[in-house]
């Protein structure tokens, strides 16, 4: 009797960003896990396990030692970046230049052990995850900086092919084809704001031993 297998069509990530800082805004020297870019992922179909990213640094002026660390928070709940209550998935020293110049290269992580990689699985709810960054405290002034992910295969998601499930595109009607409705989702990238200097105030307290 004649057989034949049934091959199952994989599902893809499709990854739809947003731009939190703007080429009119400023960030300061020292500037804590400043939120730059929001993520909201969700698959075609099935599951899919999501390991990996690659962050470019984007301005004029910037270099990879004007931020001291990048870090990647899944949304705790809603959809707006809240440092102290989302939750971190990266080591949280993850930096630009350490492999690449210009480029973060990094692994996700176990929320409850960052020394351990762990990937974070996509489904078809949509997940929200935010990319951090911390300004080094002697960043160039009047530099700006933003970040981009270049291309799909930016965001690490591979199947047991080794074949990298994320789309270029959103395939809304399932027909195949990329119609005119259906803009590339990559590259994709922030505003670029300017780096101010931090703001020192100096407190000048009267010595009472001098009189008046």
């Amino acid at each position: 009797t004649p057989t034949s297998s049934i091959e199952i069509s994989p599902g893809d990530i499709i990854m739809y960003s947003y731009g939190l800082v703007y080429d009119t805004g400023t960030v300061l020297q020292g500037d804590a896990e400043a939120g730059f870019m929001r993520l909201d992922m969700f698959t075609t179909k099935y599951t899919i396990d999501w390991t990996g990213i690659n962050i470019t640094l984007t301005g004029v002026g910037v270099s990879d030692s004007d931020v001291s660390n990048v870090r990647i928070y899944r949304a705790n709940g809603n959809r707006i970046f809240e440092a102290g209550t989302d939750e971190l998935i990266t080591k949280g020293d993850d930096k630009f230049g350490t492999q690449i110049s210009g480029v973060a290269m990094i692994t996700l992580r176990n929320p409850a052990n960052l020394t351990e990689a762990r990937e974070q699985t996509i489904g078809t709810s949509t997940e929200t995850y935010f990319i951090a960054l911390t300004i080094d405290d002697s960043a160039e002034i009047g530099a700006t900086l933003g970040i981009k992910i270049a291309s799909e295969d930016c965001i690490v998601a591979k199947d047991e092919a080794n074949i990298n499930r994320v789309a270029l595109y959103h395939d809304k009607n399932q027909n195949s084809v990329q119609d005119p409705d259906e803009p590339n989702l990559y590259p994709t990238e922030t505003g670029t704001p300017e780096i101010r200097p931090t703001i020192d105030t100096l407190l000048i307290a009267k010595d009472s031993s001098l009189g008046n």
